[in-house]
């Protein structure tokens, strides 16, 4: 039993930005979403999210919980991915401590559910990383958490099915024994199947209540003291009606107010040279036991899907007498349960339990039939094989490519090339095909042609002209239109080149552009470009005298 209390602070944890305080949305209801870098996922994983959702906290009030979203890599399969929600181990109360802060949930151990096929999604719990206190080991408000974290997620993306299980170690063992209580009432539209749980504290009331002034000091370690100081603190967040601080004396009160800030290492580091006995004015009892059993507990009737506990046999943090209890309880009351022990330590046995665990999910989802794949794919959207050549306006042929996204995959979308004729306002239209055979909408693609060049001439005035004398002509361009004429005046005899930009109205319909500094014989010819990048040839030339 002393066992029991030694560190359950062993735990993972990525980061959201600034909390969103007071969330008054329906439990599930996303408040907010960020795409996850790469370097910011799990092996195997593809793409990912951190997510903000409403979800149900102490008291029954809506809180604001952050987590993430990992999806597998390829196509989903029809109907959408199997969803684990994943209940990480003990971090700590503090934001700082959450597992979107310090990023540890890309843990090799997701890496095996994911390349078998789940999508995996991880709360924080409620008060980590988000407002509000951590109520830690309220195992209800944790339930929620790993429950509405399902909801949101389908919400951000249509690749998930309702079909999922929960998974959890440690602190999430216990919430992932809760959340196999409470999630067919809870979320009743999603297909809860079933839980994997991992090293689950219980059976721990009775020997907390023992606690108090004259508790032996020999009797408890570094763990123990680092737990119950979060137990205390929890206690605090989840029943704010129980008078703890009349139990405390100043050392305990400090010590319980720094737990709601740091993390495991650091709050061992804190407790280490403390007497747990210096902390209690009177011994914590029965009413603390009450008060705390409530919501700590663990419920051994009330299962109607199929639980499968692991335990490791070397584990010290939750001694298998422990386990074995819980077990018995589950057992007596003919509870849906595996039970199976592995030659592990806590933190050893999710890794232990892996290849047992996947062959239990597997039984999970069988007889799931996948629902009709009835909805078109969606976000289609068309794109050229490469830019426009110039000012938006393609002057080679090019092909168009049609893309989507949809649950059961992509069979087809539509290609299109295009080489003519010219036109201003041109428009493709296409779609894509999912492999249930549903079609989008026609999606069009619109864009500007023209591979056709410009033409111009020199029109006036010819023949003898004086230096300075404004030359003009005309150029055309049936699409795009001509953006710039460019006048060569070549010497005659001494074959020297003076080039100019001419000076255009509209379109360069006509043009002008001054003689001054040339005196000779000379040849003019304009040559124009248009707004797609077009150049014609130059006009044939005019012979000028330039006095």
């Amino acid at each position: 039993m002393l066992l029991a209390a030694a560190a359950v602070v062993g735990g993972v944890v990525v980061g959201v930005g600034s909390p969103v305080a007071g969330a008054v949305e329906a439990p599930g209801t996303v408040v907010s979403t960020t795409p996850l870098a790469a370097g910011e996922l799990p092996g195997g994983a593809a793409s990912g999210y951190q997510v903000l959702y409403a979800s149900t906290g102490v008291g029954g009030a809506s809180t604001t919980v952050s987590g993430l979203v990992y999806l597998p890599e390829g196509a989903a399969p029809a109907g959408g991915w199997p969803v684990l929600s994943w209940a990480h181990g003990t971090t700590g109360l503090g934001d700082s401590c959450a597992p979107t802060v310090t990023g540890s949930n890309r843990l090799a151990y997701l890496t095996g559910w994911l390349d078998a096929g789940y999508a995996v999604v991880a709360t924080d719990y409620a008060g980590l990383g988000t407002p509000g206190g951590h109520p830690y080991l309220d195992g209800r408000v944790a339930a929620y958490g790993v429950i509405d974290i399902v909801r949101a997620a389908r919400a951000v993306t249509a690749e998930l099915s309702p079909h999922w299980f929960a998974v959890g170690q440690s602190q999430g063992g216990h919430a992932a024994m809760f959340t196999a209580h409470v999630a067919g009432r809870y979320a009743p539209e999603l297909d809860f199947r079933g839980a994997v749980a991992h090293g689950v504290p219980s059976n721990l009331s009775y020997f907390v209540s023992l606690i108090g002034p004259t508790f032996p000091p020999s009797l408890v370690g570094l763990g123990t003291k680092t737990l119950i100081a979060y137990i205390l603190a929890g206690l605090e967040i989840a029943r704010p009606d129980f008078d703890l601080a009349s139990y405390l004396t100043p050392l305990g009160k400090s010590v319980v107010a720094d737990a709601h800030t740091l993390c495991g290492v650091q709050l061992a580091a804190r407790v280490s040279d403390v007497n747990l006995a210096d902390m209690f004015t009177k011994d914590l009892g029965d009413p603390f036991r009450q008060a705390w059993g409530a919501v700590f507990d663990v419920p051994v009737t009330g299962y109607d899907r199929p639980l499968l506990i692991a335990q490791g046999d070397s584990d010290a943090v939750v001694p298998p007498s422990l386990t074995s209890r819980l077990v018995g309880d589950l057992a007596a009351n003919s509870q849906p349960h595996t039970y199976k022990t592995y030659p592990s330590d806590h933190t050893g046995t999710p890794d232990a339990a892996l290849p047992d665990a996947l062959v239990f999910a597997e039984g999970l989802f069988d007889g799931v039939t996948p629902a009709p794949d009835t909805t078109p794919p969606t976000g289609v959207t068309a794109a050229a094989d490469r830019a426009p050549d110039s000012g938006g306006w393609f002057t080679k042929p090019f092909t168009a490519t049609w893309s989507g996204t949809d649950p059961s995959g992509i069979a087809e979308c539509t290609t299109a090339a295009y080489s003519g004729p010219d036109t201003a306002t041109g428009s493709l239209s296409g779609s894509c095909t999912d492999k249930a055979g549903n079609v989008s909408a026609p999606v069009p693609f619109a864009f500007r042609y023209d591979a056709t060049a410009p033409s111009a001439k020199v029109t006036a005035p010819a023949g003898l002209i004086r230096s300075g004398t404004q030359v003009g002509g005309t150029a055309a361009d049936a699409v795009s239109g001509v953006a710039a004429v460019t006048v060569t005046a070549v010497n005659y005899f001494t074959g020297r080149r003076t080039t100019h930009v001419a000076t255009c109205a509209t379109d360069c319909a006509t043009w002008r552009v001054s003689t001054s500094g040339l005196h000779g014989f000379y040849t003019l010819t304009a040559t124009p470009r248009d707004a797609a990048g077009n150049t014609g040839p130059a006009s044939p030339g005019a012979f000028t005298i330039i006095l």
